[in-house]
């Protein structure tokens, strides 16, 4: 492992270069790795006062710039009929994890790292950095979430004599963490999720179909566009995401056309109410009635001639 004094401009940029040629990772697994780099920096400067190399060494990926596997990953948010079937398929050990993704949006890696000094269920609050991030987060658990917690602690965790290890929240009981990952000096990832297994095995006994892509980092999705569902401002979008920017966001939001939908329904509600009744009855008034005549014959009329005053031709009767 390389200390702090050996972190160079040309190290950042060949691990940069190493996930560019990398085809099995996509630009957007790509870009969280340097999210995680960069907020490994952020911290080291904010609370240690380290001085990083210039950050513009593991800038983020542009779409034309990483191309990944080439196949569209489908991040659409879980429903509430997959959500249900979800949690009536669910063990105490995936009831935790399935309560924190959509209480907290945790994604693999934060359920991976959580510690227990991080959680205090008599308070019902879980507090401290994000790992990805650096940035502060602080949630209010649900009495369903910390219900789960409590059993999952005092029943399913598994035991180790690691030190690193058992200050973890989640322990498998096998003894290692839920989800993990190091790169080596030589640059190699190394990776396992058992959180990603776990939601796997769950979907098939809950006969959840989900599409190319999505796994159980789909919670944080689904509860990021919840959130921005009820929030009209992004800033607590950000906050509740624990981003360090709110562009951040946009990667995993999708209630913006739900929104557009329902401005646009309240923009026509509002027209209806402060127009003159008059004014709209001349808009669509004759149209409506050309319509309605054409349609009691059978046949159908342009927008254009029903404009224009004239009478449209009868439609041509089919011979028998």
């Amino acid at each position: 492992m390389k200390g702090p004094s050996e972190l160079t401009t040309s190290l950042l940029a060949g691990y940069r270069n190493e996930l560019a040629e990398n085809s099995s990772i996509g630009r957007i697994e790509a870009n969280h790795h340097i999210e995680q780099i960069r907020g490994m920096l952020k911290w080291g400067m904010d609370t240690h006062d380290l001085r990083p190399p210039a950050m513009g060494a593991i800038r983020k990926f542009s779409q034309k710039a990483k191309k990944g596997h080439g196949k569209t990953q489908d991040r659409t948010p879980l429903t509430w009929k997959h959500i249900t079937k979800l949690l009536n398929a669910a063990g105490p050990v995936d009831m935790a994890l399935i309560l924190l993704g959509l209480n907290c949006g945790f994604g693999n890696t934060d359920i991976g790292s959580l510690e227990l000094t991080d959680v205090d269920l008599k308070q019902g609050k879980i507090s401290g950095y994000r790992r990805k991030t650096g940035v502060s987060r602080d949630f209010v658990l649900w009495e369903e979430t910390i219900a789960a917690l409590r059993t999952y602690l005092t029943v399913h965790r598994g035991k180790t004599d690691k030190k690193d290890v058992n200050k973890l929240f989640f322990v498998s009981r096998l003894g290692n963490p839920m989800c993990w990952e190091y790169i080596d000096e030589k640059g190699n990832r190394h990776r396992s999720d058992a959180v990603k297994n776990r939601f796997d095995k769950l979907c098939q006994r809950a006969d959840v179909s989900l599409p190319y892509g999505a796994g159980f980092y789909i919670l944080r999705h689904t509860y990021a566009t919840m959130i921005g569902q009820f929030s009209s401002d992004p800033r607590e979008v950000q906050t509740a995401m624990a981003h360090s920017t709110i562009r951040q966001q946009e990667t995993y939001r999708h209630d913006r056309a739900m929104k557009a939908q329902i401005v646009q329904n309240q923009l026509h509600e509002v027209m209806v109410s402060k127009l003159p009744k008059n004014l709209l009855k001349r808009i669509f008034g004759d149209v409506a009635k050309d319509f309605s005549a054409q349609s009691s014959h059978g046949g159908q009329v342009s927008v254009r001639k029903a404009q224009s005053g004239k009478k449209p031709k009868a439609p041509k009767q089919i011979p028998h």
